[in-house]
């Protein structure tokens, strides 16, 4: 019997929560950390090669720095989930999961307003200044992180 954060665990059931987490982790590195590192590499598959130049420069503006990051710590609190879930910290760790996405969404929303400016080069000479307001969207995508939220504080208040 392992013992884990007030958690009794087999030595096998430790081993299945260990290779579960890792496959968790692995599913939430590429879609929160992988995908956003190379929107560039993925979208230049698409785009023509005399729009290509323009497009390197519009596309890496749409991916805030911090969001590489949350997809790292979201991937470490994924499979501290699944290793300590029904343990002492279950409730926190879900609590930091419920914030972590709650700000991944408003970045990846960009507060709502994405805002992109389209160089000349793309438009034969004409550039344009675009504002798409995805507000009500993002509230829509932001209720699931708030009762994520509410679930590890209940977690947290029952003990677990």
């Amino acid at each position: 019997m392992s013992r884990l954060a007030g958690l009794e665990l087999s030595h096998g059931a430790l081993v299945s929560r260990l290779v579960i987490g890792a496959l968790a982790s692995v599913m939430v590195f590429f879609v929160y950390y992988y995908l956003p590192a190379s929107l560039v590499a993925f979208a230049s598959r698409f785009i023509p090669a005399n729009a290509l130049a323009a497009a390197d420069k519009v596309l890496p503006s749409l991916i805030n720095p911090a969001i590489l990051m949350l997809g790292l710590l979201l991937t470490l609190l994924v499979f501290l989930n699944v290793v300590l879930g029904g343990s002492k910290v279950h409730g926190l760790i879900v609590i930091l999961i419920g914030a972590c996405v709650f700000a991944y969404t408003i970045l990846i929303f960009q507060g709502g307003t994405i805002s992109l400016v389209l160089p000349r080069e793309l438009l034969q000479g004409l550039g344009i200044d675009l504002q798409i307001n995805l507000t009500n969207l993002m509230l829509v995508f932001l209720a699931c992180p708030v009762l994520t939220v509410i679930k590890g504080v209940l977690l947290t208040l029952r003990g677990g």
